[in-house]
């Protein structure tokens, strides 16, 4: 991962790793490239050895992911229609 904020890291473990939100609360400013070792791209690998090595690059560099409660966007979606054709 190439020039990457700490608020985009943020993201893709969000979306990509952890599957929960994660905050950005480093206050570190600027773009920074990220290195982590890739397991091999085998069947024998599941999500959570690339978890785990995710975490270990975390690690690694000094930051760390806590679990904690706070508040979360929801989008709520009250009814639907079907559109007509024109």
């Amino acid at each position: 991962m190439q020039f990457m904020t700490m608020a985009q890291l943020a993201k893709f473990a969000s979306t990509t790793i952890v599957g929960a939100p994660v905050v950005d609360l480093t206050n570190v400013n600027g773009s920074f490239d990220y290195k982590q070792p890739v397991p091999d791209q085998e069947p024998k690998y599941t999500g959570i050895e690339h978890t785990d090595s995710f975490l270990r690059m975390l690690g690694d560099v000094g930051l760390t992911l806590k679990r904690s409660r706070g508040p979360v966007e929801w989008l709520v979606i009250d009814g639907a229609t079907r559109p007509t054709p024109d």
